[in-house]
């Protein structure tokens, strides 16, 4: 049915587009649609389907004669995409500023703490992605705090370059480390 199709086909796109993001999947590597759907159990269609729209976001790039690869990080877009995330976030500042419950400013201090204590620890395993998902928890407070926690969900959906950057950092060794 075509329902179930969509289902797979979000399945896919989600999927994919995870892996890209943090940088499991690469700029460059090549995604063939066969192995990929018989990884996630779903039939080609949706597969190829998920890739046509990886493409229109600029994520995949589907070349006839070469095959599918991952995009490069396309820096412009990263730009763009820079830009809307830090004014939406300077908005959600301002709505905000000024009206923390000190309740609220301790959750706060408890999610920069958990950070610190974490960056603090390289040994700590999943440390990379466990720093960028106390970020995104940070960043994602103050939108809950306005009750405005779906802009930050879709801002994060819709921003993958700028993403797809952050994952780089976090996952790339720092000169402190090396």
């Amino acid at each position: 049915s075509s329902a179930a199709s969509d289902v797979y086909k979000r399945q896919a796109y989600h999927t994919v587009r995870s892996r890209i993001i943090t940088m499991e999947l690469k700029p460059g590597d090549p995604l063939n649609d066969r192995e990929l759907a018989e990884e996630l159990g779903i039939s080609r269609t949706p597969m190829r389907e998920a890739l046509i729209l990886l493409n229109n976001a600029h994520m995949v790039a589907i070349k006839p004669q070469s095959g599918t690869h991952v995009a490069p990080i396309d820096l412009h877009l990263m730009e763009l995409e820079q830009f809307s995330r830090y004014t939406l976030e300077k908005e959600i500042l301002t709505r905000m500023c000024g009206r923390l419950t000190p309740e609220q400013e301790a959750g706060y201090r408890q999610l920069i703490e958990a950070y610190r204590v974490l960056e603090a620890s390289p040994e700590e395993p999943d440390r990379e992605m466990r720093l960028l998902e106390l970020d995104n928890a940070f960043h994602r407070r103050a939108f809950e705090l306005c009750g405005m926690e779906h802009h930050f969900d879709h801002m994060l959906a819709s921003l993958q370059h700028v993403e797809r950057i952050r994952c780089l950092l976090y996952t790339s060794p720092s000169p402190r480390d090396a």
